[in-house]
């Protein structure tokens, strides 16, 4: 079954926004996760060890390899490209 990219930003935004205790409808795809969230390189590593250990749609990501994320749309955007191809 195909996933759609409305699929992976629901994904990601819901596990953005549980990650901050803030409720979904608060973060959107250009939200600055760096300068308004306050992610790190350690925040994105635990976001990829999240997508990992769920097996979203045999999605995978190498540690550090979200680290040059800004917002929620650049990880949607590799996520939904690797759900594609796999």
């Amino acid at each position: 079954m195909a996933v759609s990219r409305a699929q992976c930003k629901q994904f990601v935004i819901n596990y953005v926004a549980d990650s901050v205790s803030v409720p979904p409808s608060w973060i959107t795809e250009t939200t600055d996760l760096k300068k308004k969230l306050l992610y790190d390189s350690s925040t994105f590593t635990e976001l990829a060890i999240a997508i990992n250990n769920s097996h979203w749609h045999n999605a995978y990501f190498f540690p550090g390899e979200l680290n040059g994320c800004a917002t929620p749309k650049d990880i949607i955007d590799l996520l939904y490209e690797r759900v594609k191809s796999s």
